[in-house]
């Protein structure tokens, strides 16, 4: 199938030479033509200017003379004729224009470049998948391309079974090829491939295999681009987490998250709480004190620090690099659980007045005080034993905000991810929106 494509384009590029040459015979015959018109336009003039000086009757020869009635039509048909020459070579001025134009358009040299580019089976793949998106939609067509190159799942779109199978496939014979496919690694892919034909309903969640493909072709982007160097051992970590979590999650803490994570407006995000427990600790009492007055931001927090913290800003703005399957997988050491977040998008992308922080000191009278992430943001929690999230049952927090406790001031993400907090600028509430 990918074959069509690819004659079909080679031929366009033959057909594109040869219309060059096609131009150029074009651009030939016109300017014959116009030079037969120039000649032409001479022979007529001379014409007119012999019957003219030849006839010169008086005024009863002009009246009674039949040559001269005729001299007089011809020289009126030559006037008329004149005027098509001199609109028929306007257009031929015109047309040599344009035509000239096409053939500077046309780079014959680099398109035989390309020509020969397309024997090469990945550039040829490559070339077709990128130019036509009735082959990012065709599983037959995709799967061949990915046969050639597997870095071309990045274009596919029809994130269908057959293109996850292939592509385990493929890892499966690389880590082979390099005596690296042990029993585990071969059994999970066997395992996930087993799944697609046929997934039974369960008490827990069982993860749809897009998003382990989303996850795979995630690792192949960040190859492409030069984030990491081995887009294959991402893959199997992938493959790995997938098998470790799925049928193990709460169908409604799975559910929730995926709500959560196709929000078009937000991004997803799960920060981990540690802490060591005291005896007076109440993990109930801390939650809903965060759940009313936000998770406080304290950049040198230990294990004991209470309430729960965030201690690094930036990993918000990171959120968007996570995959689904990421955030099914995410483990913590010493995690007592793990704080359901979604920050706005254009917060963080687009540096709107979007507020995500806010403070209880009144700064601009010389107050210090803590800086905390928004109760709206703040969407649940769940319970750890130092295993994720597999088997545990989200807390989802009521629908109550404290965000006027911060009145005098709140952040903006563009000021709030300064690393140092005192360089950071309050605004107006009613500046921003709220």
């Amino acid at each position: 199938m990918i074959e069509k494509y690819i004659q079909e384009e080679k031929a366009q590029i033959v057909h594109r030479i040869k219309s060059k040459k096609l131009l150029i015979d074009e651009k030939k015959d016109m300017e014959v033509r116009y030079k037969e018109l120039v000649q032409e336009l001479k022979d007529i003039e001379k014409e007119v200017k012999i019957l003219e000086k030849e006839f010169k009757p008086d005024f009863f020869m002009k009246m009674l003379s039949k040559t001269y009635r005729e001299q007089r039509r011809r020289i009126a048909e030559i006037y008329q004729r004149k005027s098509e020459i001199l609109d028929e070579m306007e257009k031929l001025e015109l047309m040599v224009e344009e035509n000239e134009r096409r053939i500077f358009q046309i780079d014959e040299k680099e398109l035989r470049k390309e020509l020969g580019e397309l024997d090469d089976d990945k550039t040829a793949a490559r070339t077709v998948i990128t130019k036509h998106s009735a082959c990012r939609t065709s599983k037959k067509v995709m799967s061949e391309a990915i046969r050639i190159d597997p870095e071309l799942a990045i274009f596919d779109d029809t994130n269908s079974n057959e293109i996850l199978e292939e592509l385990l496939k493929i890892i499966a014979n690389k880590y082979s090829e390099q005596n690296k496919l042990n029993s585990e690694l071969r059994g999970n892919i066997q395992n996930i491939i087993e799944k697609m034909k046929g997934r039974v309903s369960q008490s827990k969640y069982e993860i749809p295999p897009q998003y382990l493909l989303e996850a795979i072709k995630h690792s192949i982007k960040d190859y492409c681009s030069g984030i990491i160097d081995d887009w294959y051992k991402l893959a199997v970590d992938y493959i790995q987490m997938y098998e470790r979590v799925d049928g193990r999650i709460d169908v409604h803490l799975a559910e929730t998250l995926l709500k959560l994570y196709n929000d078009k407006d937000n991004e997803l995000g799960i920060i981990p709480f540690s802490t060591k427990k005291s005896d007076d600790f109440d993990l109930s009492k801390t939650l809903n004190d965060c759940f009313e007055n936000g998770l406080k931001y304290e950049p040198s927090t230990n294990e004991k620090a209470l309430p729960p913290c965030i201690s690094d800003k930036a990993m918000i703005s990171h959120f968007s690099d996570y995959t689904f399957l990421d955030f099914l997988g995410i483990e913590s050491d010493n995690a007592l659980g793990y704080f359901i977040v979604q920050i706005p998008k254009r917060a963080i992308y687009k540096g709107y007045n979007t507020v995500l922080w806010g403070t209880d000191a009144d700064i601009k009278n010389g107050e210090d005080g803590s800086i905390y992430l928004l109760p709206r943001n703040i969407k649940g929690f769940v319970r750890s034993n130092n295993d994720g999230l597999a088997g545990k049952q989200y807390i989802e927090k009521k629908n109550f905000f404290n965000d006027k406790k911060y009145a005098f001031h709140v952040f903006d993400y563009a000021v709030c991810k300064e690393i140092d907090a005192v360089q950071m600028h309050a605004r107006d509430s009613e500046d921003v929106e709220i």
